[in-house]
């Protein structure tokens, strides 16, 4: 009996965290998932459903940038307006993506296709990278950094 009951005690310690772990990979996949079908929505109707995936205050690059700057969710939603005033349409389509959790800690790195067609230009396209730091905070999964950048050419 004391054997069975050490047997299932391994069982449990090994088994259960591949279970919790596999559940918050899964969350964590489906917010990024979430964020870029938002990410790239041009409804306006969209944008406070955008702000929402993202800690109060955030750190944020991207190829224009040298540094990280900290935005906050008021700055990120005047920007989501900025963007949905001044394109027409955009497009990503990810070609490779990698997912990892620590703890209330996850990381995404995926990289694709960029297109943004501006209201008064043509279409640009662009292949980029993209790596997003999640926390989880109250059981969902907010935005705690997020770094894109572009390919150079040939990648």
């Amino acid at each position: 009996m004391k054997r069975l009951l050490i047997s299932v005690a391994v069982l449990v310690l090994l088994v259960v965290p591949q279970f919790a772990l596999g559940s918050d990979l899964d969350d964590l996949k489906a917010a990024d998932n979430q964020g870029q079908k938002l990410n790239l929505s041009l409804d306006p109707k969209d944008i406070e459903s955008y702000v929402a995936l993202f800690q109060e205050e955030f750190l944020y690059v991207d190829s224009s940038q040298a540094f990280p700057v900290r935005m906050t969710k008021d700055q990120m939603r005047q920007s989501k307006k900025a963007t949905i005033a001044a394109l027409e349409s955009q497009s990503y389509a990810m070609e490779g993506a990698l997912y990892s959790v620590v703890g209330n800690t996850g990381v995404v790195c995926h990289y694709g296709t960029w297109q943004q067609k501006p209201k008064d230009g043509p279409a640009v396209t662009r292949n980029v990278r993209w790596t997003i730091t999640f926390a989880k905070t109250g059981g969902k999964w907010l935005v705690h950094a997020a770094h894109t950048s572009i390919l150079p050419a040939g990648n």
